[in-house]
């Protein structure tokens, strides 16, 4: 418990994508937690894609389908990210729809391999 409250105090003094998901990481709290804080710190520090990719996951681990779907398009939208694509094809597999999932499984690929590609 002492992590949890060191990355909420720290997130109230600005916001770090570090903390953000070593705080959705933290599994000794409910998701329904970590979703309600993780709302809050969209509310205050806007939306740079990576809340929206925790959010994501955090739905999925609460069986909050569309709210999952939701929040990891936004994600995408903000930015190309293989993570959000992976959990994406994570997300169509488990609620039945292979093609998509094989699409973003694809998407993830490609995305790697162009980021590989730039180093």
């Amino acid at each position: 418990m002492q992590a949890r409250k060191l990355i909420e105090t720290a997130m109230k003094d600005g916001y770090s994508p570090l903390l953000l998901r070593r705080y959705a990481a933290l599994d000794t709290i409910p998701a329904r937690e970590r979703i309600e804080f993780a709302e809050q710190w969209m509310s205050r520090y806007g939306d740079d894609g990576a809340i929206s990719l925790v959010l994501g996951r955090l739905c999925m681990a609460e069986s909050l389908w569309g709210k999952a779907e939701e929040f990891l398009l936004r994600s995408l939208a903000r930015t190309k990210s293989a993570a959000a694509h992976l959990a994406l094809a994570e997300l169509f597999e488990t609620i039945g729809r292979p093609e998509d999932a094989a699409r973003h499984f694809r998407a993830a690929a490609l995305l790697q391999k162009e980021q590989g590609a730039g180093n």
